[in-house]
């Protein structure tokens, strides 16, 4: 106990008539940093901090005087002037004439003290953090015993946390629910399995809240299984997100009516969300083509992916209100389709970057094959048209041999100078005046008259 390369934390005294104690074993100055002459000279008394003077005095007289023994605790000055913790007990009590002789053992107990202050100081921060979060600790002992639950169950449930029991537990647990949480509960303490569970639980007013339970199985002594969990209320949030899927359901309602395909797009992983629309019109399954920005980027066309990249960016830079391009993807089939992408970036990060790009595909290979259509009519018109040869204007001709003259002063057979300046081709015959003046013997007159 006082060995020589051990740290002294005891020492051994002796009392009689009030005066100092006399220590007689162990080492009080590697405790006190005091000898035991110093502690003669000053008295045992006159080291103690001013709070336990009394109570020290007062044990120690009822000892002298009653043989009453003592346990206490009380502080004293080291001789650096730090404050000790000390345990001061009798364990002998010799009586003489009326008067007793006290032995006593102190010990040095302030590594203790400091470790019991830290372990209260860190428990009443647990219990401050227990009453002002608004989540519920629980401990469950074993499958039927609810050892201890936080005081915010009845900010929850409206129940206080005698009331709850597994058994009650069990009973305001939703009925569809409660064969999920029965089933990870075992679980949990079976197989040692933690579980994460989000179900719905009624308030003692009747109304039906959702809740978020969280628990993690620990084998204490004798390998008993104890059960620490926490309890969340997220009846709110499961609030928001019906409405929001009700939102959510009425676009996508309104949007595949139109048979239009949604992309939703995260900028910050690249990962895009493709609708169902988006991969029927090219022809895919659901599940053929993933949520990643590399399965739009390898349908586009080639000589359209440029410029769609330009306007992609253009409009993530902010310097367009709304993105539109037009360009074909890739069929399964192995055909292309002409796409109208139009979109708009709809959320952005704490320091104004796009976080969040959501956009439709509309089928307009219709329109541009009409568009081709027409465009093909127009140039086959305007080609048949510059073929057109018209006249017009005053011409020049011979009076006698009715010869016309061209631009460049040259005389011309009628019949050559429109044949060069127009489409018009010529059969040749004789006119009956013609006839009769070249061919007067074989021209009946009585017939042409």
């Amino acid at each position: 106990m006082f060995g020589n390369n051990e740290k002294v934390t005891d020492a051994l005294w002796e009392l009689s008539e009030g005066k100092s104690p006399i220590f007689t074993k162990g080492s009080v100055k590697q405790i006190t940093g005091y000898s035991n002459e110093e502690i003669q000279k000053k008295t045992w008394f006159s080291l103690l901090h001013p709070d336990d003077v009394e109570l020290v005095k007062l044990h120690f007289k009822q000892a002298l005087e009653l043989g009453q023994s003592f346990n206490l605790r009380y502080r004293l000055c080291h001789k650096s002037g730090n404050w000790l913790w000390l345990n001061d007990r009798t364990y002998d009590l010799k009586e003489t004439n009326g008067t007793y002789v006290i032995e006593g053992i102190v010990s040095d107990i302030t590594e203790l003290i400091k470790h019991q202050i830290n372990l209260e100081e860190s428990e009443a921060k647990y219990r401050s953090l227990q009453n002002n979060i608004p989540d519920v600790l629980y401990k469950e002992d074993g499958r039927s015993q609810m050892s201890y639950i936080s005081e915010n169950i009845v900010n929850i449930l409206g129940y206080t946390p005698s009331e709850i029991t597994n058994e009650m537990w069990a009973k305001i647990v939703h009925p569809d629910d409660l064969p999920k949480l029965q089933k990870v509960s075992e679980q949990i303490f079976a197989e040692g399995m933690p579980f994460d569970l989000e179900y719905r639980i009624y308030h003692k007013d009747g109304t039906l809240k959702w809740i978020h339970e969280r628990a993690l199985a620990i084998a204490e002594h004798k390998k008993k299984i104890s059960s620490y969990g926490i309890i969340s209320d997220i009846t709110k949030r499961k609030e928001m997100e019906k409405r929001l899927k009700i939102s959510e359901d009425r676009w996508t309602f309104a949007l595949e009516c139109n048979q239009d395909g949604v992309w939703d797009w995260n900028l910050v992983t690249n990962s895009v969300f493709f609708s169902e629309n988006w991969k029927k019109m090219l022809g895919y399954a659901p599940d053929e083509i993933s949520h990643d920005l590399m399965e739009w980027d390898k349908l586009v066309h080639p000589e359209d992916k440029v410029q769609a990249y330009s306007d992609i960016n253009e409009h993530i830079q902010g310097k367009t209100e709304w993105y539109v391009n037009e360009h074909r993807l890739l069929c399964k089939d192995g055909s292309y389709k002409w796409i109208l992408d139009r979109g708009k970036v709809m959320e952005w990060d704490d320091h104004g970057t796009p976080t969040r790009f959501i956009g439709t595909h509309t089928d307009i290979t219709e329109r541009k094959i009409a568009e081709r259509e027409k465009e093909k009519l127009i140039n086959d018109l305007q080609t048949a048209l510059s073929h057109v040869k018209q006249l017009g204007g005053l011409l020049p001709i011979c009076a006698e041999c009715k010869k016309v003259r061209d631009d460049a002063g040259y005389y011309h057979q009628i019949e050559d100078f429109l044949r060069s300046n127009s489409d018009i081709e010529f059969s040749h015959g004789l006119c009956p005046d013609c006839a009769r003046r070249l061919y007067p013997d074989f021209i009946d007159e009585d017939k042409t008259a």
